[in-house]
C-alpha cells in the first residue's frame, strides 16, 4: 500500500501544479486583454483555461462529497 500512497501524493502535487499554471496563464491573458484586444486563439485559450479550472473544482468537490 505504500506505493499507492506515494502515487496519490504525486497526483495531488501534479494537480496543484496544474492549478497554479492554469491560474497564471489566465492572469497573463487578462493582463494582455487590458493592453490590447485578444486574438481569437487567445480568447479560445482563456475560455478553455477557465472551463478547465471550473470543471476541476466541481469534479474535485463532487468526489470529496461522494467519498
Amino acid at each position: 500500500m505504500n506505493g499507492i500512497t506515494i502515487l496519490e501524493n504525486f497526483t495531488q502535487l501534479g494537480q496543484i501544479i496544474l492549478l497554479i499554471c492554469g491560474y497564471v496563464l489566465y492572469w497573463q491573458l487578462v493582463k494582455t486583454n487590458r493592453e490590447r484586444k485578444l486574438s481569437p486563439y487567445e480568447r479560445m485559450l482563456k475560455f478553455f483555461v477557465i472551463f478547465g479550472l471550473i470543471s476541476w473544482g466541481v469534479s474535485y468537490w463532487a468526489l470529496v462529497l461522494w467519498a
